[in-house]
């Protein structure tokens, strides 16, 4: 895998994926595809309530007793501050929380948090 050359789905399927190996459970949201009457399209993640920001993936393993979100970033994307603030209030609550890239699959950062 070459950095800048993978999707943002793609890198969530692939940790996803690596998850399972491990035992893990995995739930994420896809963004949808909306076209107004005028024909304009945009492009939004239908969530309830207070979700806006939401991590791209929930972990849990009921083997390890562990559950960790992960928000997956490809080429220059940065973190939302709604993002930042859902990743900050996992973290104080004890929920180990990630914003994990490209380059943290290439080099095993996100296995070794997976094993």
């Amino acid at each position: 895998m070459k950095i800048g050359s993978i999707t943002h789905e793609e890198l969530c399927k692939a940790i996803a994926d690596a998850a399972h190996s491990y035992g893990w459970r995995a739930a994420g949201f896809r963004t949808v595809r909306v076209q107004r009457k005028d024909g304009s399209i945009y492009y939004t993640t239908p969530v309830l309530f207070d979700g806006k920001g939401w991590p791209d993936l929930f972990l849990i393993n009921d083997a390890k007793k562990r559950s960790l979100v992960i928000e997956v970033k490809v080429k220059k994307d940065k973190l939302k501050p709604e993002q930042r603030e859902w990743l900050e209030m996992f973290d104080r609550c004890g929920i180990p929380a990630y914003e994990f890239r490209e380059q943290d699959w290439i080099d095993g950062s996100i296995m070794q948090v997976l094993a």
